[in-house]
């Protein structure tokens, strides 16, 4: 027959094996059970428009076992008959896709996935918000071409990042953070080294705050300690703890010895002080500079994992870094910072959040931000994941050409502002509120770094950052699992899809 008779031959087998396999499907051949054969129905390629709050989800995408935003999105639709009983045991079969994949307990106000959907019930945004809980919210169902693809048409995504300003209140002197910068100080509080002159007004009253600031916070907290300690001592039976009904402590908590029941109280009183803390115009200055120093584009190895400086996906776009005036919400006081990038690696954004709190709580040079950017290992914790949500992801290009030249819809919330402001308010922003206030997120952070032995933290003093072959030569010390950046989690994260990762 010849070489091109043996290959009709083999096509043609191909197209038998395929019908076959076609043929089976259809009559529900090796299917579950409990899944119920159907007239086929066409299917449409949509963007769906989603907000959810993660808290208690394993993350955005699909997991198995573990329970995900996309898992519960995918069983609405099949509920609703939008995804067919052919289709309802595999979400690769509607091409599932999102556009930004949100770590473990990360929220957004709004995201997009894709899938192929049958579109025939004209009530279907209601009906599956009906099956969905009222956590996660499907805003709208929108055509799209059929090539689309979120990750690669998303141009650019805002993420949203609320914390206390105590956050960054300096650390307490006599703390192993303290005395860290203290010691390794090359000036006690006048000026830093001689460095550029441009940034010589803003790191000399940066490094003022640290001294002068913290020296006044502490001093009047020790005042308050010495007043419980006394009170305490004088009848430690009787004595009550005046910041348990306000932290909403169980009273079998203080059936507990003596000792550990005044630790108790300390720590208490440490809380109370901190809520009380409101950040000054001069500080809130040097935490709005130093997040501009994000600004650009840079090579942000130091704020993932699994990422080597040479790795071209290391270099990432920030448009802009903002921090937004502070707000009181129940007697602490709140910021909102909104970073607008291209697109994040994971931990990225907690990375950069943690590392700002140490520079502006440390009085550290600005500069010592732009040189995490370069080759050597820095050592930066992870802020907790509490406080970060997905704003919005952007579609301006597929916008303008792809949706007008073939007659779709283009993507875009701004419609949905209210509605999704609303949302947020009633399950993000007070989940975020009540969980600090009941188990103390930040604080338990920020006493893991503040207390940490050894010098991981050198490079915020005076010290500075290694040179990167002295730097690469060591091995890095681990952080307490609670504030490292290296967890089972990331390491099952870091062996997939890496342009996937973000938070």
């Amino acid at each position: 027959m010849g070489r091109g008779g043996k290959r009709s031959w083999h096509s043609g087998d191909r197209r038998e094996a395929k019908r076959n396999r076609r043929n089976a499907v259809y009559n529900g051949e090796g299917r579950p059970a409990d899944l119920v054969v159907g007239e086929k129905k066409p299917k449409r390629k949509v963007a769906c428009l989603v907000g959810y709050c993660g808290t208690g989800y394993h993350g955005m995408q699909l997991n198995p076992p573990n329970k995900t935003i996309e898992g519960d999105l995918f069983e609405a639709f099949v509920k609703v008959g939008a995804v067919s009983s052919y289709n309802a045991d595999d979400p690769k079969k509607v091409a599932l896709a999102r556009a930004a994949r949100t770590d473990k307990g990360v929220h957004a106000a709004g995201n997009v996935i894709t899938l192929k959907l049958i579109l025939e019930d004209e009530n279907l945004i209601q009906k599956v918000n009906e099956v969905l809980p009222p956590t996660i919210r499907v805003w709208d169902v929108i055509r799209t071409i059929n090539s689309f693809n979120p990750r690669t048409y998303c141009e650019s995504r805002i993420y949203e990042y609320l914390l206390p300003s105590y956050a960054f209140a300096p650390p307490k002197p006599t703390s192993n953070l303290g005395k860290l910068i203290i010691d390794n100080a090359v000036s006690k509080g006048d000026k830093l080294p001689e460095g550029d002159a441009a940034e010589e007004d803003i790191d000399n009253l940066s490094r003022r705050l640290f001294f002068e600031e913290g020296k006044q916070l502490w001093d009047e907290f020790d005042k308050t300690l010495s007043k419980l300690k006394d009170d305490f001592n004088a009848d430690p039976a009787s004595f009550k703890d005046p910041y348990r009904e306000s932290l909403n402590e169980a009273d079998a908590l203080y059936d507990i010895p003596q000792d550990t029941k005044l630790s108790r109280v300390l720590k208490h009183a440490e809380i109370h002080e901190l809520r009380k803390y409101r950040i000054t115009p001069e500080r809130l200055r040097v935490a709005r500079e130093a997040f501009k120093r994000f600004e650009g584009v840079h090579n942000f190895h130091n704020f993932t994992v699994g990422q080597s400086f040479h790795d071209r996906s290391s270099n990432r776009v920030i448009k802009s870094f903002t921090v937004s005036d502070p707000i009181i919400i129940e007697g602490t006081e709140w910021l909102s910072l909104k970073v607008h990038g291209q697109s994040f690696m994971l931990h990225q954004i907690r990375k950069m959040v943690a590392l700002i709190m140490l520079v502006v709580r440390t009085g550290c040079p600005l500069g010592r931000i732009g040189e995490t950017f370069r080759k050597p290992r820095v050592n930066i914790p992870r802020g907790p994941g509490l406080g970060l949500l997905l704003e919005s992801p952007f579609f301006q290009g597929y916008n303008e050409h792809k949706a007008a030249e073939n007659n779709r819809p283009p993507i875009d919330f701004t419609k949905y502002d209210e509605t999704i402001e609303a949302f947020k308010k009633e399950y993000i922003y007070s989940h975020i509120f009540k969980e600090e206030a009941a188990s103390q997120v930040f604080h338990g952070f920020l006493t893991f770094i503040d207390s940490y032995i050894g010098d991981t933290f050198a490079y915020l003093s005076d010290r500075g950052i290694e040179t990167a072959d002295k730097t690469e030569a060591e091995e890095l010390p681990k952080l307490p699992k609670e504030i490292s950046s290296e967890d089972e989690d990331d390491e099952q994260a870091a062996a997939g899809n890496k342009a996937e990762l973000e938070g």
